[in-house]
């Protein structure tokens, strides 16, 4: 397993400023549509790891941590952790589709442990499936809950814009965890470099 930045599309080093990234999404999707609030949103802290990891979390993440780089990469992920939409999801980058699943299936576990106001609910879909799906209504059946999306590079524009505009509403609690392999996330991240800070 790989890169597994602490928030939704976000490496702990911002370098894009707020305006840059509005545009960088806004030439993704036509003119005529904006999304909200997007260029509004507040910049993501830069956060450190101050703690070591429990024993309830080394026992739930052991097959992960071969590597210190790597148990900084979850310590901070947990840190980040959070059913507040527009923060707190997770972008998992692997060498194979099984492990990428089965780190993201922890991290459920963490959420269900670790929050009581979690559902409960989650969902596992490909971006495929996603693309024919609305966003809107799928988030609102994962109320409080997660959404796991394999080969997440495969999402088109609209279900990337639509995910962006449902993921920025402060109402909604709900953890996203896009799963690629490392190609894949690489590709689909230069390609809307916005996706690391959001």
């Amino acid at each position: 397993t790989g890169t597994i930045p602490g928030n939704i599309w976000k490496e702990v080093e911002s370098s894009i400023e707020d305006d840059a990234r509005a545009k960088e999404v806004e030439s993704m999707i036509e003119e005529d549509e904006i999304l909200p609030t997007l260029a509004e949103a507040e910049p993501i802290r830069e956060v450190k790891a101050v703690h070591d990891m429990t024993p309830e979390e080394k026992e739930l993440f052991a097959p992960f941590l071969y590597s210190k780089r790597m148990k900084f990469q979850l310590i901070e992920t947990l840190e980040c952790l959070t059913l507040a939409s527009y923060s707190g999801n997770v972008l998992i980058s692997s060498d194979d589709d099984e492990s990428a699943v089965s780190l993201a299936k922890q991290i459920v576990r963490f959420v269900q442990s670790s929050d009581d106001n979690f559902s409960g609910k989650v969902a596992k879909i490909t971006a495929e499936s996603l693309n024919k799906k609305d966003i809107a209504e799928t988030f609102g059946k994962l109320e409080n809950g997660a959404l796991l999306v394999e080969h997440a590079s495969a999402m088109n524009k609209d279900t990337i814009k639509n995910l962006l505009q449902g993921l920025n509403q402060e109402n909604l609690g709900i953890v996203v965890i896009l799963m690629d392999r490392k190609s894949g996330i690489q590709k689909f991240v230069d390609k809307i470099p916005y996706m690391k800070e959001f």
